[in-house]
């Protein structure tokens, strides 16, 4: 009797196993893929009546400043890692999307499964994607990092903007301080201010968050 009882425990316990890796390998079969392409570019970019991205032509005078995609090269690594913004991006998240706290482990996989690939040259390319159980779950993931992304280059312009204008700015207050004439010091000023924005960083969704295959 004893013996019988063994080996339906044995019995049990493999189909339990072989139970498991189904579930396992249905749930794999069950990951979306989810990508998104988003452009850094130094001038003004425009949409066309398909919503595609249009750069400004050779000829509009706008010019390229420098290669975006070196720029970005050296960023991105960096705003991926979380050392700048200084809080991690899988914490940031959960707070700021407590519906997947209950579902932490297959959020924290999603962030495992983070590819980027940067392409383009004078406007950098970058193709961002990632897998998740959930296709709801990886499209969250995917957008609230293009969206953090933005806030980072917006945060790099506003920094290299105080720098940019730090001296005509310093100067301006020291005249003040004397009782000059400051006129000609503020207009220098809106001239730089108006040249720096016309050449700043700018991050456009070139194709939005979606599912990709199913496999």
């Amino acid at each position: 009797m004893i013996k019988f009882i063994v080996k339906v425990l044995a019995v049990l316990f493999i189909v339990g196993l072989l139970g498991l890796a189904i579930f396992l390998v249905r749930r794999s079969d069950l990951e979306r893929s989810v990508s998104c392409t988003i452009v850094i570019s130094n001038v003004v970019c425009e949409t066309n009546k398909l919503g595609e991205l249009v750069l400004p032509s050779p000829s509009s005078g706008e010019g390229f400043y420098f290669n975006c995609r070196i720029a970005v090269q050296d960023e991105f690594p960096i705003f991926m890692s979380g050392r700048r913004p200084s809080e991690p991006l899988l914490p940031r998240f959960l707070k700021s999307h407590p519906n997947w706290r209950c579902e932490e482990d297959d959020v924290k996989k999603a962030f495992a499964n983070l590819r980027y690939v940067i392409g383009g040259e004078e406007v950098a390319a970058v193709e961002l994607s990632t897998r998740a159980v959930n296709s709801y779950l990886a499209l969250d993931v995917i957008s609230f990092i293009s969206k953090r992304y933005k806030s980072f280059v917006d945060a790099i312009n506003k920094q290299s903007e105080e720098k940019t204008l730090m001296d005509v700015r310093r100067r301006i207050r020291l005249a003040r301080q004397h009782g000059e004439d400051v006129s000609r010091l503020e207009r220098e000023l809106e001239a730089a201010q108006t040249a720096y924005d016309r050449h700043r960083l700018r991050v456009y969704v070139l194709r939005p968050p979606s599912v990709c295959d199913q496999n």
